[in-house]
């Protein structure tokens, strides 16, 4: 992400480590929205498995 897209979502790039360190398991286990991102996803997990 651009720092401009990170400013939009109301992030600065410094902030990365701080909000990355307080994500619950229940949002690391969120699948991906995007069609291109989830087919990545579930061949990443079919391997996984």
């Amino acid at each position: 992400m651009d720092d401009r897209l990170l400013r939009d979502i109301g992030i600065e790039r410094s902030d990365i480590p701080r909000v990355v360190d307080v994500f619950t398991d229940r949002e690391w286990a969120v699948r991906p929205v995007s069609p291109d991102v989830e087919q990545s996803y579930r061949l990443r997990c079919d391997r996984a498995a």
